[in-house]
């Protein structure tokens, strides 16, 4: 077993300057059952950026109303995809628009199928 604990005298000051040097963040998920197509004509790709948008303003109001100024919000959206057929998801960052008429979300699993040829087959 533990014979000694060390405790620093200064734990309980040092806990608190920690948790006041953390980043505040608000995590807001939404499950959606949705195939996403290469197309960025895809109706399910509109139906999701219209939800990550609603997820990300319910976010930044949350922050605002416990003070926070809205030039001090950074918001990150992720994307836990999947492959069909498959029941892992995997956590990707929402890919920046290449373009005026890309979304990014589009690309998203297509980076990865491009690197792992295997999965392409069928």
């Amino acid at each position: 077993g533990i014979s000694k604990i060390f405790i620093h005298r200064f734990a309980g000051i040092l806990s608190a300057y920690g948790m006041g040097l953390a980043d505040i963040v608000v995590e807001i998920q939404e499950p959606s059952v949705l195939v996403l197509a290469e197309s960025s004509q895809d109706k399910s790709l509109k139906i999701l950026l219209k939800k990550l948008d609603k997820l990300a303003e319910n976010a930044r109001t949350d922050l605002v109303e416990q003070g926070y100024k809205p030039e001090q919000i950074e918001i990150k959206r992720y994307l836990n995809l999947r492959y069909q057929g498959t029941d892992t998801a995997l956590m990707v960052p929402e890919p920046e628009p290449k373009n005026n008429y890309d979304t990014g979300i589009t690309n998203c699993g297509l980076g990865i199928a491009e690197s792992s040829p295997e999965l392409q087959k069928n």
